[in-house]
């Protein structure tokens, strides 16, 4: 009988310490230690550009393997990305990877191989500005 009872108590004081530490635990988790760590997963608005179904030929036809040479491969990733510039540098949204997912699925090139061939001094899209609209002719 005392075995029982002795049981009994060191299965009630077990359970207290569980109980006690599963609150303490709980009351860590939601106290707020303000914003002292980075949100690493953070939500990108989704790209409003569909570029599933754009031409990536000016890429496919210029930019080969085995080399890959640089002039060409910028030269023609320029020409294709430069239209969605504003975009492509805008890191609140997921156009980049979604344009560089189609890029090398169609492709078949190698990760990050535009992003390290044609890298502008700024880390993103470097696009020549283009030409001023031709003023109408007063008369």
């Amino acid at each position: 009988m005392w075995f029982e009872r002795g049981f009994l108590a060191i299965f009630f004081l077990l359970l207290t310490v569980f109980a006690v530490s599963t609150f303490t635990t709980a009351d860590d988790i939601l106290e707020s230690r303000g914003s002292t760590a980075r949100i690493l997963l953070q939500v990108k608005t989704a790209c409003p550009v569909n570029f599933e179904f754009l031409n990536y030929t000016v890429i496919t036809s210029q930019c080969k393997a085995p080399k890959y040479p640089a002039t060409l491969c910028c030269k023609a990733f320029k020409e294709f990305a430069c239209p969605y510039a504003d975009l492509l540098n805008n890191v609140t949204n997921d156009c980049a990877s979604t344009m560089f997912s189609y890029i090398n699925l169609y492709g078949k090139y190698p990760p990050g191989l535009f992003a390290s061939k044609c890298r502008s001094a700024n880390g993103g899209l470097a696009c020549p500005a283009p030409a001023p609209a031709p003023s109408p002719k007063s008369k």
